[in-house]
């Protein structure tokens, strides 16, 4: 193959008449060496124009590779933040609920209390009226047992559920709905709003027992305050139904406080919305609710049913 020095040769020995040719043989010699010339020179621009290129390729890569080092940065950043905004969504959820969780343990316990000052006052008499007698002392230490294990499960609910547990567990459902309704049964009592159990089939879910006694009271409330805001005069109630099918294991929350209006039922678990009064509403408890669900590798839908919104929960075995 030529290289660039043997046409220079060539063309300098054809300029000195030294090559043994005629000439038309030395024109046409003459001719392939411009167009070799020619080419040569434009292949080297083209060789140029690749190195710039190589170059420019070089530093794009490096610019690329500086951005995705960024990019992997802010997201690192974000999920950080996530978590700290998710860490704040709980306890601003649940500090929204202590209020009314402490009104109604005060409630819860204003009933033993009374009982136990009322044994307490009687006591004296009792002794006075010689009534007090081994049977007697039985039957009022067995008053004043009840009545301070009703206090003291109480308490011990209300210290579990504002205990910041991390760690996932294997828990009964029925038990941890029943855990809920001890803290709330004197609220709903109130609202003359009953709670009817439909265990069809009861199970266990792994997961963090306090997060899911968060987002059933999430829910109760939300229906106990439906109740109130359409004046429902009509037998209230809430049905919980557990069933454990062939594809998945479901919760069903069921009320009959006059449904979700329809242009807002896909806005519901939306971060912030909310159509309660601001001092009666953050948007933050079904958003939460819906995260716990997913969270534990679940989904939660809602509808309108018969005269009232149903809640479902559903869980892959």
């Amino acid at each position: 193959m030529f290289q660039m020095e043997d046409i220079l040769d060539i063309e300098k020995m054809i300029d000195a008449e030294s090559l043994n040719c005629d000439n038309e043989s030395i024109a046409r010699i003459k001719s392939f060496i411009n167009d070799y010339k020619i080419k040569s020179s434009r292949l080297e621009k083209i060789l140029k124009i690749s190195d710039k290129q190589q170059l420019e390729i070089l530093k794009l890569n490096s610019n690329l590779e500086n951005y995705k080092i960024k990019l992997e940065k802010l997201f690192e950043e974000e999920k950080e933040k996530n978590k700290y905004q998710e860490a704040l969504l709980v306890e601003q959820s649940k500090n929204a609920a202590m209020g009314q969780m402490i009104d109604s343990i005060a409630h819860q316990w204003s009933q033993p209390l009374s009982v136990i000052q009322l044994l307490n006052d009687s006591l004296i008499y009792d002794f006075y009226a010689q009534s007090i007698d081994e049977d007697f002392i039985k039957s009022y230490q067995a008053d004043i047992a009840r009545q301070v294990k009703h206090l003291t499960s109480t308490l011990q609910e209300f210290r579990d559920f504002y205990r910041p547990d991390k760690e996932s567990t294997l828990f009964d459902v029925k038990n941890t709905l029943e855990k809920v309704l001890l803290l709330q049964k004197d609220e709903f009592i109130k609202n003359q709003i009953e709670f009817k159990l439909d265990i069809k089939d009861n199970f266990t879910i792994n997961g963090i027992e306090n997060e899911f006694k968060h987002l059933f009271i999430n829910l109760f409330n939300n229906a106990r305050d439906a109740f109130l805001d359409n004046e429902i005069e009509q037998k209230k109630y809430i049905i919980i139904r557990l069933s454990n099918k062939e594809e998945s294991k479901q919760i069903e929350i069921i009320d009959n406080a006059g449904g979700i209006p329809e242009k807002i039922l896909d806005k519901i678990f939306n971060l912030n919305f909310t159509t309660k009064q601001k001092d009666k509403g953050t948007g933050v408890g079904l958003h939460l609710c819906k995260q716990i669900i997913e969270k534990h590798n679940g989904f939660m839908e809602v509808d309108n049913f018969e005269d009232g919104a149903k809640f479902t929960l559903n869980f892959n075995h």
